[in-house]
């Protein structure tokens, strides 16, 4: 953990340089009193708050975090990985993500530390101050009460229902979701829970009929809503507030509101965005009723086998379906393997790379692709697939039916000998246009095998061959393969 080291010392002594302030120390024992529900509710009200807070100061934070021991080096690894190749935004959603995972007794921990740190994060500390201010109408530190702000959240919500014709409703939704720390979060989303025919039967009972017109309006804005984010996907902030609407949608459990909300949207990205396993399932609840979802770009998103279990009934609805940079492992392949197979299967284009596919997992992925008739573009780089695993891959390829055009292997461990069943498989689809072996160990021996590929598949346009082992003769051999096809790329 290198990154510490320009800190001028000891982490722990440059977060406790504080002046003992009454707020500072009351906070120290508000949260020492907090139990685990009260706790998770701080958590949940000012997550958002707390992610912007920490963005300036993400890789201090993390490591601080990790000095502690609350965080593993595997956890700060992934946290400042993913702020190198993203952005500081996208770090501390991740970070944030592996906070709210923790078991109570951390999370406190983590809240004390955060509390130690507001000195290096000014941000931080305008927000305990607000913390503070705001708590005052909730909690009492001296003949201690907290009602939960869940509760409290809920009531505000509620209230819009039961008042007659509440004209201005609309106009709240707007103000409320365009706060940028994202303080009304946990409110919206009761309003749109409450606008459930199901929910509001079962309270209509206790509290009187719900306001028609309010419904209406909610879901109204809603579907506005999911449709002018799905828009604005660009940036990681633009990513999260389409994640927060498609969570109104979730909660009102209205299929026809998800399905007129999402029905002229063709991509959802979610690229380098963070996404829980409850994150997971709400994306699925918004896919499943909609048929025009044409690409769904899941890459870089922290998903791992939990998550893709929820999304698991939505994946073969989408005809680009990008799962790149994920820990997915075999078990997850294998339920990617189970959308293949669904007789509705749409998938056209599936990115798999560096998700940690093996040879093992390359088992039931090979199953799946014989049978499936749809996957014309397939991309496996940067998995530990081996001669072995490559070989299962080809065999399925290898049937007639088949439609695969586009394979992608690069950087996966294939030799000279996984390329000789490789040839012999692939030699016999008639579809194919691309490959893709870059960056594997191919030598010189493998060039007979290369040539009967090559003279064997009339419709490929291109092969690429970079970052192998080939000597200048092996190359020259291989570019004359271009002669007798002048439409051919080949990339050396």
């Amino acid at each position: 953990m290198a990154d510490g080291a320009d800190q001028g010392g000891d982490p722990v002594a440059l977060t406790m340089r504080t002046n003992d302030a009454p707020p500072i120390s009351s906070m120290m024992e508000f949260l020492e009193r907090c139990d685990d529900s009260q706790l998770l509710d701080l958590t949940n009200h000012y997550r958002q708050r707390l992610e912007e807070a920490i963005q300036e100061a993400v890789k201090n934070v993390v490591f601080v975090l990790a000095y502690e021991r609350y965080f593993s080096e595997q956890e700060y690894k992934q946290v400042i990985k993913r702020t190198e190749r993203g952005s500081r935004a996208a770090g501390s959603t991740l970070l944030l993500n592996l906070v709210t995972e923790k078991e109570p007794r951390v999370l406190k921990l983590i809240w004390k530390c955060f509390v130690k740190m507001h000195h290096l994060l000014p941000e931080l500390e305008e927000l305990l101050k607000a913390m503070w201010e705001e708590g005052t109408g909730h909690f009492s530190i001296e003949n201690y009460t907290f009602p939960h702000l869940t509760i409290q959240e809920f009531v505000a919500a509620l209230a819009q229902f039961l008042t007659v014709d509440r004209g201005d409703i609309t106009t709240l939704l707007i103000e409320a979701h365009g706060m940028a720390d994202g303080r009304f979060e946990v409110f919206l989303r009761f309003v749109a829970g409450l606008s459930s025919p199901r929910t509001a039967w079962i309270l209509e009972e206790f509290l009187g009929k719900f306001s028609h017109q309010t419904t209406g309006r909610v879901n109204d804005w809603v579907k506005k809503e999911v449709k002018r984010r799905a828009r604005n996907t660009e940036s990681v902030a633009g990513k999260q507030r389409l994640l927060n609407t498609l969570h109104y949608l979730f909660e009102s459990q209205n299929p026809a509101v998800a399905q007129q909300a999402l029905g002229s949207v063709e991509t959802l990205s979610f690229r380098g965005l963070g996404l829980t396993p409850i994150d997971c399932t709400v994306l699925s609840h918004a896919i499943r009723p909609c048929d025009t979802i044409n690409h769904l770009d899941l890459d870089s998103c922290h998903i791992q086998c939990e998550g893709l279990q929820r999304l698991g009934p939505a994946l073969h609805k989408c005809q680009q379906l990008r799962l790149g940079l994920n820990d997915l492992g075999d078990s997850g392949v294998k339920l990617v393997s189970e959308a293949l197979r669904n007789p509705d299967c749409k998938i056209q284009t599936l990115w798999l790379n560096n998700v940690g596919l093996t040879d093992s997992g390359a088992v039931d992925l090979a199953s799946a692709l014989s049978t499936n008739h749809t996957v014309t573009k397939l991309y496996l780089s940067g998995n530990k697939l081996g001669d072995s695993g490559v070989k299962l891959v080809s065999e399925a390829l290898r049937n007639l039916d088949c439609k695969i055009q586009r394979l992608g292997l690069n950087s996966v461990g294939l030799t000279d000998s996984g390329a000789e069943d490789l040839a012999s498989a692939l030699s016999t689809n008639p579809s194919l246009t691309k490959l893709y072996l870059t960056h594997n160990s191919l030598t010189d021996r493998c060039v007979p095998a290369l040539r009967r590929l090559i003279l064997n598949l009339p419709r490929l346009e291109r092969i690429r061959l970079v970052g192998n082992k080939f000597s200048p003769t092996g190359k020259k051999e291989l570019r004359s393969l271009q002669e007798p096809r002048p439409g051919l790329s080949m990339d050396l």
